[in-house]
Parts: structure tokens; C-alpha cells; sequence
């Protein structure tokens, strides 16, 4: 009884230092939201700048006292049977030995636990010199990689010609992500570059893809971004294969957005019902509080949303991104950056699902929060958000009109979207 006793107080503690794992996590996701919400944003920016270069090899050390825990919780139940078979006069368990080779008979408890002692002290040493090494390597990459390592972060530096340079960015991109998720390379290094991806660089990217999508719309550059690369599969793979890594979430949305602007990249998301963009989705509502991921996932739905089918999956699609849109106004309220994707996400799902858009809105009181947010003093600082919530609410202003009088003739939710207004007015 005794020793079951022990046994349940030891899953007990394992139980609460699991608690106290996502506690934690719980707590970093808070605190950063605190942070976004009160810093001034070159202060943020440099913050992250830190933050970033350091959270590869965190992430790392976590993961390897993950697993030294769990090797000490193991040690510590097999101590717990080996002593209650010691008392009912039973041989100890075998002690498993290298993989391949025979399992070894303790001639008694001592031994077993000497055995198992042992074997618990050759592998945090094993530990303690691996992290000596990666310190005095200083988490360099292997030697094959270090040029195209040099390479990148050299494209990278002047934001503006990389930022120009849309194809070559997402290729860049897509093929780092591509290493990061291959387990003979991302302990090198690789996974580690993705936090040196410069937040600037991909918003001016984004930036001039947005004066181009205009410009394509009115006619002037229609084949503006037939050159880019579908780099969706990449990303989506990064995305289910690095759930822990915040910059391989951040780049890898990143790159669906920016990609988003060729049609064959947002086919690679909403085919199959949408299977890509609903993994990409799940991906960023685990960190609903890291306003970079939110921010990205908010443009991959506006650059998706125009090629959203007009039936129940497509008006699913939109119901599911107004949530989203709905949560980062909620969250992120002194984030303008954030808000000016949310309003402009918000329009560009009702232009496609007036109705189920519309209704969605209602639901959340979408009206009043961007009333709000267009009547706070961050909104009269911020040209592009001012616009991009005054946008927001004319569309909800045309879906209203088209939800009380339009849709009959056969006319489609796109046709309407048109002509509700002036045919209304």
C-alpha cells in the first residue's frame, strides 16, 4: 500500500510540473501582450530583436530538460517497483542496457539502483557537454549551410531591395523553412536563421505587394504576380512540424500571406475544401496572443478571401475569419499594426459573403468596436488604419443594404456587391 502510495505521489508531481509548464507558457503569452499594448513600437521592435535571436536555443534547452525529466521520473517509479518486489522476496527488474544487447540481471537491489544511477549520470553529462559545445559553437551552422546562411542574411539586410524583390524573398524563405523542418539539419542551426528574418523587411514586402494588388485591380499591371513561387506546401509543412517555434509560426504565415497575392498559391490553400488555409488557421489560434502571427494570419485572409466559393464552404471560410478578425480587435487593442489587418481582413470577407459575412459581424458587434477604434486617439496617428476601418464599415454598410433587398434576379453575392448601394441609394 505503501508503495503504491509513492507511486501516485510521484505522478502527482509530475502532474503538477506539467501545470506549471503551460502555466508558464500561459504567462509569456500574457506578458507579451502587455508588452505590445505599452511599449512604443521601436522599443517593441528592438525587443523582439532580442527576443528572437534567442529563442531557437531556448526552445532547444526546453526540450532537452523535457527529456531529462521525464529520464528522471522513469529512475524514480522503476526505484519504486524495484523496492516493493525487494520486499515481497522477488527478483528486481532487468535493467535495460544499449539498444541490440542483452538485458543484464541486478543481483540485487543496490545494484539495480547503482545500474540505473549510473546510467542517469552518464546521460546528463552527455547533456552538460553538448550544451558546452552548441555555447562554445556558438549555435553556428554546419559548415554546408554557412555560406547560404551568409547569403540570406546579406539579401536580408537592405529591406528595401529584398522587399522589392517578392520572388526571390518567398523562395528564400520557402527553402528555409524547408530545412528547418529536417531533423539532420535544424540542429545545426538552420531552424535559428528564421528568427533573424527581419520583421521590417516582411511588412514593406507586404506593403509594396498591396500597391501592386491595386494597381493589378485597376488594370495597370495584371500579370504583377504571376512570377512567385508556391511556396504554400513548404509552409504548411513548417507550420505542422514546428508548433513550438513562434518564428517558424511567424515566417511561415508570413510567407502564405505574401504568397496569397498569385492565384496559384491561394488555390494550393483552398483546395480540398479549404484544407491548407484551415491548417494554417489552427496553427495561429494556439498563439492568439503573439501579435506577429495574428497580424500574418489577418493578411492571408484578406489576400485569400476574393477567391472564396460562393456556397456553404466559402461562406464557412468567412464566418470562421470574421472570428478571427473579431478576437485580435479584442486582444490587441493598442496594437495598430494588428487592428489595420483586422479592419482590412473584415472587408474583404464581406465583399465576398455579404450575408453570412454580415450576419457574422452582427454577432461579434463588429460596428460598434470599429466605431470605437475609428473614435480612439492610437486611430487619429494612423492614416492606414483610419482607412482601412472606414473601409471595414462601409462593407458592412453595403451588407446590410444587400441582406434587406438584394439577391433576387439569379444575381450572385458578387453581383450585388456592385450594384447594392447605388441601385439602394
Amino acid at each position: 500500500q505503501e508503495d503504491l502510495e509513492r507511486e501516485g505521489e510521484l505522478d502527482a508531481e509530475d502532474e503538477e510540473e506539467s501545470d506549471e509548464d503551460d502555466g508558464d507558457v500561459d504567462d509569456l503569452e500574457y506578458l507579451t501582450l502587455d508588452l505590445v499594448n505599452v511599449l512604443p513600437p521601436e522599443a517593441w521592435k528592438s525587443l523582439l530583436q532580442v527576443l528572437r535571436s534567442r529563442e531557437g536555443k531556448a526552445l532547444d534547452t526546453n526540450r532537452k530538460n523535457q527529456e531529462l525529466r521525464q529520464e528522471v521520473s522513469t529512475l524514480r517509479k522503476k526505484l519504486a517497483t524495484a523496492s516493493t518486489a525487494d520486499a515481497l522476496g522477488m527478483p528486481p527488474p532487468r535493467i535495460d542496457t544499449a539498444p541490440g544487447a542483452p538485458c543484464r540481471e541486478p543481483a540485487s537491489l543496490d545494484a539495480f539502483a547503482t545500474a540505473e544511477r549510473a546510467d542517469l549520470e552518464r546521460r546528463v553529462a552527455a547533456l552538460a557537454a553538448e550544451r558546452r559545445g552548441m555555447a562554445q559553437a556558438g549555435d553556428a551552422l554546419d559548415e554546408d549551410l554557412r555560406e547560404a546562411a551568409r547569403e540570406t542574411l546579406a539579401f536580408f539586410h537592405d529591406a528595401d531591395v529584398a522587399a522589392a524583390e517578392l520572388p526571390r524573398l518567398l523562395a528564400t524563405l520557402a527553402q528555409w523553412l524547408l530545412w528547418a523542418t529536417k531533423s539532420e539539419i535544424a540542429p545545426s542551426g538552420a531552424a535559428g536563421l528564421l528568427a533573424q528574418v527581419p520583421e521590417e523587411l516582411l511588412l514593406r514586402a507586404h506593403s509594396l505587394a498591396l500597391d501592386k494588388a491595386e494597381e493589378a485591380r485597376a488594370g495597370l499591371h495584371p500579370a504583377a504576380f504571376s512570377d512567385l513561387p508556391d511556396c504554400s506546401p513548404h509552409a504548411l509543412a513548417a507550420l505542422e512540424a514546428l508548433p513550438e517555434s513562434g518564428q517558424a509560426q511567424r515566417v511561415g504565415l508570413a510567407c502564405l500571406a505574401l504568397g496569397s497575392f498569385a492565384s496559384e498559391n491561394r488555390n494550393s490553400l483552398l483546395e480540398d475544401g479549404g484544407r491548407g488555409l484551415r491548417s494554417a488557421l489552427a496553427a495561429a489560434a494556439k498563439r492568439p496572443h503573439h501579435p506577429e502571427v495574428q497580424a500574418w494570419t489577418l493578411a492571408m485572409l484578406a489576400a485569400c478571401a476574393p477567391d472564396f466559393p460562393l456556397d456553404a464552404q466559402g461562406a464557412a471560410h468567412v464566418w470562421e475569419g470574421v472570428g478571427v478578425v473579431a478576437g485580435a480587435f479584442r486582444v490587441f487593442r493598442n496594437a495598430p499594426w494588428v487592428l489595420e489587418r483586422a479592419a482590412h481582413a473584415l472587408a474583404e470577407l464581406l465583399k465576398v459573403h455579404p450575408r453570412r459575412g454580415g450576419t457574422a459581424a452582427s454577432a461579434k458587434q463588429m460596428r460598434a468596436v470599429l466605431e470605437g477604434v475609428a473614435a480612439s486617439p492610437g486611430a487619429a496617428a494612423a492614416p492606414l488604419l483610419r482607412r482601412r476601418v472606414a473601409e471595414a464599415l462601409a462593407e458592412l454598410d453595403r451588407a446590410a443594404v444587400l441582406s434587406s433587398g438584394c439577391g433576387g434576379g439569379g444575381r450572385s453575392p458578387r453581383d450585388c456587391v456592385g450594384r447594392g448601394v447605388q441601385g439602394n441609394a
